[in-house]
């Protein structure tokens, strides 16, 4: 009997040790995360799309514009944690940005993926904090 309390306390203390401790939230992008200008300092694979690249600079602004080097991608909105770029004379979506990795402020890892007849594309980049010129 002796011998089943222990072994069933000990299996108690195993699988509380295995309990998660609220590091399972979904990532998401807040104005916070994005806000900024970033470039793209690693392309995992091949890009489907010549301008998302090493180098290439995209800046989103607080106020929901951006600057990217596809100049039809000037406006963005975020909903449910993804960061939805589109043009803003029509509306038309453009990519849609899902946070991956963020450890630190001055990088993130995203997938961009296509909208409309390109929403079978993606690539995960990894993005780093532009810093300013003195």
């Amino acid at each position: 009997m002796k011998f089943r309390l222990l072994l069933s306390a000990a299996l108690i203390a195993c699988a509380a040790s295995f309990v998660s401790c609220g590091d399972d939230e979904p990532l998401g992008f807040t104005k916070d995360i994005i806000k900024g200008s970033w470039v793209i300092s690693n392309v995992e694979g091949d890009s489907p799309w010549t301008h998302v690249k090493t180098e290439a600079v995209y800046t989103f602004n607080e106020d929901g514009t951006c600057s990217t080097p596809y100049s039809w991608e000037d406006s963005y909105k975020i909903v449910s944690g993804k960061v939805r770029s589109y043009h803003a004379e029509n509306n038309e979506p453009m990519y849609i940005y899902e946070l991956i990795d963020n450890k630190s402020s001055q990088n993130f890892k995203a997938r961009i993926k296509g909208t409309l007849n390109e929403s079978h594309l993606s690539v995960v980049v990894t993005f780093e904090s532009v810093k300013p010129l003195l």
